[in-house]
């Protein structure tokens, strides 16, 4: 451990935390904080300084990261000031919701001279803790900062750089914005990779008959359930004022089939064809 490094501090040893963690090993003298002693042990057997003493973890970090789930950030943020934040600090979450964070996190660090930019890297697994952590988890995936208007440029050109130096691609966006983008690219492709997992594999054993198909389309349906329980609550407006376009489409590809219009179904093939092999975002 370097301690001549620029500190950076985690907060949650989760498959997150410890990803950007390894990532960021050599580069930073990274900490970690978590609430279990024991879960903290594998952390300090890859020769990381971890504690469940907030203050010492913070102490001197140039960014602090909120590696945990969105309802435990406004309870976090109170304790981050009771163990000694101060204004230059830079705190930045990893929550797939940014409306909630800012909500709940702007009274408590923005308008209180504290400094909090949010975060969204778009990298995970199926796996989860500490022990389904990768250094390379983030490796070319996207990073979505979402900025608040009181940001400082110097501390938001700091995020970029730091999310970059792990191999993201960095890009902003405001709160409402991303919350409606990622309804679409993330939360409801959950919700239907979840649906096609219920519709192939109500007999499990017929499992064994699939392809490659099934397993890339339901993949992400092995997400750990409490998790995307709380992603999808957190952001259910904006999923819910857009889960009606995916309904509309499943609707066409059953008129379609019902009518044996295979020129209608050709279409709806050859357009959702074509969405897919223009997007910018997928290689």
């Amino acid at each position: 451990m370097n301690t001549s490094l620029p500190r950076l501090a985690i907060i949650g040893p989760g498959l997150l935390g410890g990803s950007i963690g390894l990532a960021a090993k050599g580069n930073y003298d990274v900490r970690f904080w978590g609430r279990n002693e024991i879960k903290l042990q594998p952390v300090k057997a890859d020769d990381f300084f971890a504690s469940t003493d907030l203050a010492s973890v913070i102490e001197g970090a140039q960014l602090i990261i909120l590696a945990i789930p969105v309802p435990y950030m406004a309870l976090t943020a109170q304790q981050l000031i009771r163990s000694g934040l101060k204004p230059d600090q830079l705190v930045t979450d990893v929550g797939s919701v940014k409306g909630a964070v800012l909500k709940d996190l702007t009274p408590l660090l923005i308008r209180q001279g504290f400094s909090f930019i949010g975060s969204h890297p778009m990298a995970g697994s199926e796996g989860a803790g500490y022990g389904a952590a990768q250094a390379d988890l983030l490796q070319g995936a996207s990073c979505i900062i979402t900025p608040d208007p009181l940001s400082k440029e110097k501390q938001l050109d700091f995020l970029h750089e730091f999310w970059q130096s792990l191999g993201m691609n960095t890009y902003e966006l405001n709160a409402v914005r991303h919350d409606d983008i990622i309804s679409k690219v993330s939360h409801i492709p959950h919700i239907l990779a979840a649906v096609c997992a219920h519709t192939a594999l109500q007999n499990p054993a017929d499992g064994a008959y699939a392809g490659g198909g099934l397993r890339d389309t339901s993949r992400i349906a092995s997400g750990n359930p409490d998790l995307w329980t709380g992603i999808l609550m957190e952001n259910k407006t904006a999923i819910l004022e857009n889960i009606d376009s995916a309904i509309t489409r499943l609707s066409a590809y059953k008129k379609a089939l019902s009518l044996d219009d295979d020129s209608h179904l050709r279409k709806l093939l050859s357009d959702d064809k074509n969405s897919r092999d223009h997007s910018s975002l997928i290689p």
